[in-house]
């Protein structure tokens, strides 16, 4: 049993860090990126090499909506929407009566954006 512990000795973290688990000012934040090629590079290396024949073995393997997006680029993913939304506010009789703020009159009703109609002259 003390042999197991042993072997799972805790090793001390060598970074000073707060009680939040924040690196303490003044503490280097560790060695970076580690060294070699990332699997992007890797890749792109790898398909660069490809000769004509090879590459279209490649593709012919792959589903044709990923090769598709390969050359074309992924659609835009952008939900940016600008408008405004104007709602109907309904308010109880007795609180429109109180604060005095006028109402419609009976049978009228707001036109498609939620407004009063424009009073005749």
């Amino acid at each position: 049993m003390e042999e197991n512990q042993d072997k799972q000795e805790i090793k001390e973290d060598p970074y000073k860090r707060d009680s939040k688990g924040r690196l303490m000012p003044g503490t280097k934040g560790g060695p970076g990126r580690t060294k070699g090629k990332t699997m992007k590079e890797f890749a792109r290396e790898f398909l660069m090499t490809m000769n004509n024949d090879q590459k279209k073995a490649f593709l012919n393997s792959l589903d044709p909506s990923i090769v598709w997006r390969m050359a074309e680029g992924n659609p835009a993913n952008d939900l940016n929407v600008a408008g405004e939304i104007r709602l109907p506010l309904y308010l109880p009789t007795e609180l429109l009566e109180k604060n005095e703020i006028p109402t419609l009159p009976p049978g009228t009703e707001p036109d498609s954006e939620g407004q009063p109609p424009l009073q005749s002259s």
